[in-house]
């Protein structure tokens, strides 16, 4: 949480900000739904689609593609804060 916090924010959380905690309190929940989303199943389906790119690429003679792993830059490309704000309207 504490990495996306300065990613969002460009700061670190201050314990003393009663809205900083309950960012990072939004934030741990979005964590522990990104956790469940590696689920065995969900992993396995991701690694046969990732298989299949593959293979499909590879029938096209072309490189199959380079999916970066990082590291990113500072910010939110990834739909963090989208997800947090779903989350935080789910529980009005």
């Amino acid at each position: 949480e504490f990495c996306w916090f300065v990613n969002l924010k460009g700061r670190k959380a201050k314990d003393e900000r009663r809205r900083d905690v309950d960012v990072l309190e939004i934030m741990r929940r979005v964590n522990l739904d990104v956790f469940w989303s590696r689920a065995t199943s969900t992993v396995q389906g991701n690694l046969s689609l990732i298989r299949k790119e593959i293979r499909l690429s590879e029938e096209m003679d072309l490189a199959p593609l380079n999916i970066a792993r990082g590291p990113w830059p500072t910010g939110d490309g990834q739909g963090f804060q989208l997800a947090m704000v779903i989350l935080k309207a789910s529980l009005e």
